[in-house]
């Protein structure tokens, strides 16, 4: 059951980078949620002159959803489990705060790292779940 929606925000996909001495533009996808910022021109071979263009950046929409468990399936005395999900393009918007909805995904533990830098990684592993799809189930009233 959804508990929570947050509101709609622009998400990068597509930056567009653009040489300030010789205006050489150049593109980058983000992969694993990172950019690659160009430090070279691939023009002027000027060194750290890449500036992001905004206007010309492809954003997506993204909404973050909680989830709950219903109050069926959760065991007496326990406390019902909630997960967060990030919902991107087609998905946002979809459902709001009360829907039942079933989600078909992948349940993944990912290593945390304290700082970027660090090669070292905690013991302690972030989850997530990456999914394709979901869907509202019907409500019935009784």
């Amino acid at each position: 059951m959804i508990i929570r929606t947050s509101p709609i925000s622009p998400d990068l996909r597509v930056a567009h980078f653009e040489c300030v001495d010789c205006h050489q533009s150049e593109t980058k996808t983000v992969e694993r949620g990172r950019i690659t910022e160009p430090t070279v021109c691939p023009n002027c071979r000027a060194r750290n002159t890449m500036a992001l263009i905004h206007n010309r950046c492809i954003f997506t929409d993204k909404q973050y959803i909680k989830l709950q468990e219903t109050p069926e399936s959760v065991p007496e005395g326990a406390t019902p489990q909630t997960v967060t999900l990030a919902v991107h393009d087609s998905l946002v918007d979809v459902a709001s705060p009360g829907d039942k909805v079933e989600v078909t995904g992948l349940y993944r533990a990912t290593p945390i790292r304290p700082t970027s830098t660090q090669r070292t990684i905690k013991q302690i592993y972030k989850t997530c779940m990456s999914f394709s799809y979901f869907y509202l189930l019907p409500m019935f009233c009784y």
